[in-house]
């Protein structure tokens, strides 16, 4: 029932607003994945693509490439398929906010699950749904997730599913599934950068107790990411596209930036969650 009420809510949530923020493209690099194998959004052939893209696109050897990160892209390429097949038509701006609409519904509903499951590992019934759909509806997935196809929705996706899986493990006792933790870890970070962040912080803390699982999921997520800048290497001749590097140049991880998102006339006095 919660699950329905949440798709409900965010279903009929106002979602006008992607047509000129970050997450408007992102459906456009998956149909050009499903409609020709690449990244490359001048092959959809779009006439205004420039004028629809705006800040969000750049140009490399003569192509142009969506900036933010790719994760969500890919994860929602078999559902743009599915969604082709019914209809839809990603060639007009407004198909695509209507299938972001969909898709971060059926993206709202998984987080909620994802957060009842983990619940649920420490929790009677009743207490775990309680503090999931808190969780959910006292943050950020709620008023910012439930809107259209940000970064962050997947990549939260990825963090929770691998909590649990770390969550499982400690509670059988038995050694954390490395592997699906490795490749979560990493689709996370493709999702969103700064989830190596926690992708460190994970690892650590199952270090703890399972020391080679740690060690196989760190070196399940260097490997990936290795395959990652041969290919960013190859497509865009640079080791990582320009979104990856901003932590390493400075950009979006400077301190005015940082001030900016604690503080700031959008935020209010501080960035605040009421589940805190």
């Amino acid at each position: 029932l919660a699950l329905v009420v949440v798709g409900l809510l965010v279903g009929n949530a106002r979602v006008s607003y992607v047509q000129a923020s970050d997450p408007f493209g992102t459906l456009l690099v998956s149909d050009a994945l499903v409609r020709h194998g690449t990244l490359r959004l001048d092959a959809l052939g779009l006439p205004d693509l420039e004028t629809r893209l705006g800040y969000r696109g750049f140009v490399r050897n003569g192509h142009t490439y969506y900036v933010y990160p790719l994760g969500t892209s890919i994860a929602a390429a078999p559902l743009v398929a599915v969604a082709r097949v019914f209809g839809a038509d990603l060639s007009r701006h407004e198909g695509e906010v209507r299938l972001q609409q969909h898709l971060a519904t059926l993206a709202a509903m998984g987080t909620l699950w994802l957060l009842l499951r983990l619940a649920r590992r420490l929790l009677p019934f009743w207490p775990a749904l309680t503090c999931a759909v808190a969780f959910w509806a006292g943050t950020s997935l709620a008023s910012t997730g439930g809107t259209a196809l940000w970064s962050h929705v997947v990549a939260g996706l990825c963090a929770l599913a691998a909590i649990d899986l770390v969550v499982r493990a400690e509670l059988a006792p038995r050694p954390v599934a490395w592997l699906p933790l490795g490749l979560l870890l990493f689709f996370g970070y493709l999702t969103r950068p700064t989830a190596v962040l926690f992708a460190g912080l994970l690892l650590a803390w199952v270090a703890l107790r399972d020391r080679a699982g740690s060690l196989k999921a760190a070196a399940t997520v260097l490997t990936l990411l290795a395959g990652f800048m041969l290919f960013s290497l190859r497509e865009y001749g640079e080791w990582l596209p320009p979104y990856y590097r901003m932590g390493l140049e400075g950009g979006a991880f400077s301190a005015e930036a940082l001030a900016g998102l604690l503080v700031s006339p959008s935020r209010g006095l501080l960035a605040f969650s009421p589940v805190l």
